[in-house]
């Protein structure tokens, strides 16, 4: 399936875009979590948004074993 990850600036404005060939949602976040820098990514599949990944949470913090 053909997915679409726009990259965001912090104004809301697309700057970028990546077409992803993936099998299915997740696929699609996975692969396109390697795009986040220092703007947002949008993930979206036709008109459907799949996922937003923004660059101030990321990476996720992992747990820290105490």
């Amino acid at each position: 399936m053909d997915y679409h990850a726009f990259v965001v600036d912090a104004g809301g404005h697309v700057i970028g875009r990546h077409d992803l060939a993936c099998d299915n949602d997740t696929e699609a976040l996975e692969l396109a979590a390697f795009l986040v820098r220092d703007n947002d990514i949008e993930v979206w599949q036709l008109g459907r948004v799949v996922g937003k990944l923004t660059h101030e949470h990321w990476p996720p913090q992992q747990g820290s074993a105490a």
